[in-house]
C-alpha cells in the first residue's frame, strides 16, 4: 500500500521552500541572495531559522523512502542511469541555462551588463571551476542545485555498498533494541558528519562560498544525509510496525542520540578552543531539533495526512521539476517587484505562489512535451 503522507510532505516542503525563498530578499542577514531589497525586515527571521534546515531535512527524508524501492530491485547502472536522467542531467542543464539567467534578472536591478555578457562570464568560470559569486550577492553558481549534486552522490555511494544498504537499511527489524539502536547510529553518522570538521578548525560558517557539496556548510550536510538514510530505512519498517511502536522507537532514539552527544561533547571539551566548543554546541543543537521536527512532522502526516487528494496528486510526479524550476522565477519576481510601492507581506505571498504556479505549469509541459507532440500526463 503507497503511503501518500510521505508524497504529501514532500510537496509541503517544497512549497515551504518557496516561501522561504520569497523571503530572502526582504529579510535581514541575508547578504548571500541574488536580490538585495532597501526595505528589509527581522520579522521573517524566526520561520526562516525555524526551517532553515528542517524543510530540506524533511526533503532528504522522503526521498530515501521513496528510493528504496529503486535500491531494492534496481540493478547498479540501472539505478545510475535513473538519477542521471531525473536528477543530475536535469540539475546541470539548469546550472549551464537558468544560472546566468538568475544572475541577468537579479543584476538587472542595479546593473547594465547584457544578457549575453552575463552568460559568458558565468560560463567562463564555471569552466575554470571557479566558485567565486557573481555580484550581487555571494551565491555560488551551484548554490541551487546542491540538493540533486547530493542526493545523486549519496545514492550512488549506497548503490556501490549495495550488500551493506539491503542488509543494515532495509532489513525489516522488528524489535524497539534494534530499531533504536540503528535509528541512534544513523543520527550520530549525520553528527560525526558534521562534528569533525568543526572539530578540525572549519567554522559553521566558513564554508559558506566553496560552491558544490559544502555551500549547504558542514551542519546541513550531516543532518540531510543522516535524513536520506532514515527515509531509506523507514520504508522497511512500516511493513512489521505499527505507527505507534514505530513512534516510540524514534522517541527512544532521540533520548539515545542526546546521550551519546553529551557524552562526546563532555569528552573532548578539555581539548577544544572556546570558539571551537560554541559552535559544536550550535550545531549538536541544530541537529536535534532537525530531527524532532523531522520525526514529528512525519508522524503528523502519517496520522493525519495519509490520503491521496485528488487536488494535489497530479503535482506527486512534478516535484523534482518543481523545485529545480522555481529559483528562477522567484528572483525574477523579486526583481520586477522591487520598485512597487507594496508592503512587504504582500509582496512575499504574490512571489510565493506565482513562482509555484509559474513552477509547475513549466514542469508539466516538459515533462509532457517530447519531441515537440504534446503528450496527455497518465493517471
Amino acid at each position: 500500500m503507497r503511503l501518500y503522507a510521505f508524497d504529501n510532505l514532500r510537496l509541503v516542503s517544497i512549497f515551504l521552500v518557496i516561501l522561504f525563498h520569497s523571503m530572502c530578499a526582504y529579510t535581514v542577514h541575508v547578504e548571500w541572495w541574488y536580490v538585495h531589497i532597501d526595505d528589509q525586515v527581522s520579522r521573517y527571521a524566526a520561520f526562516m531559522g525555524l526551517t532553515d534546515m528542517f524543510v530540506m531535512a524533511t526533503i532528504f527524508f522522503v526521498s530515501g523512502f521513496f528510493a528504496a524501492k529503486s535500491h531494492r530491485r534496481t540493478h547498479n547502472s540501472g539505478y545510475l542511469k535513473q538519477r542521471l536522467s531525473r536528477l543530475l542531467i536535469p540539475g546541470y542543464l539548469q546550472l549551464l541555462l537558468v544560472c546566468p539567467l538568475l544572475f541577468y534578472v537579479s543584476g538587472s536591478v542595479f546593473s547594465m551588463e547584457s544578457l549575453q555578457q552575463t552568460f559568458v562570464s558565468t560560463w567562463q568560470a564555471l569552466s575554470h571551476f571557479e566558485f567565486a559569486p557573481i555580484q550581487p550577492g555571494t551565491m555560488s553558481f551551484h548554490h541551487h542545485i546542491w540538493f540533486v549534486e547530493v542526493l545523486f552522490i549519496v545514492g550512488a555511494v549506497l548503490m556501490l555498498t549495495r550488500r551493506w544498504t539491503n542488509s543494515f537499511l532495509l532489513a525489516a527489524d522488528e524489535t524497539y533494541k534494534v530499531i533504536t539502536c540503528k535509528l541512534i547510529f544513523l543520527m550520530t553518522l549525520g553528527w560525526l558528519i558534521t562534528y569533525i570538521p568543526l572539530a578540525m578548525g572549519f567554522g559553521i560558517h566558513d564554508w559558506q562560498n566553496m560552491g558544490g557539496l559544502v555551500v549547504a556548510q558542514p551542519v546541513r550536510l550531516g543532518s540531510y544525509i543522516a535524513a536520506y538514510l532514515i527515509g531509506l530505512y523507514f520504508f522497511g519498517l512500516f511493513e512489521h510496525l505499527s505507527l505507534k511502536k514505530l513512534g516510540l522507537a524514534c522517541l527512544f532514539a532521540v533520548i539515545g542520540f542526546t546521550a551519546v552527544c553529551q557524552l562526546m561533547l563532555l569528552g573532548v571539551k578539555a581539548s577544544l578552543a572556546p570558539e571551537t566548543l560554541h559552535d559544536i554546541a550550535v550545531a549538536y543543537t541544530r541537529i536535534l531539533v532537525c530531527f524532532v521536527l523531522l520525526f514529528t512532522t512525519t508522524f503528523a502526516f502519517l496520522k493525519f495526512i495519509n490520503r491521496k487528494y485528488r487536488w494535489i496528486a497530479p503535482l506527486y510526479p512534478l516535484n523534482y521539476g518543481i523545485y529545480l524550476m522555481h529559483m528562477i522565477f522567484v528572483v525574477a519576481l523579486q526583481a520586477l517587484l522591487a520598485d512597487l510601492d507594496w508592503d512587504t507581506d504582500t509582496k512575499v505571498l504574490v512571489i510565493c505562489f506565482l513562482a509555484l504556479f509559474l513552477s509547475i505549469a513549466s514542469t508539466y509541459l516538459k515533462q509532457n512535451i517530447h519531441w515537440g507532440r504534446y503528450q496527455p500526463i497518465s493517471s
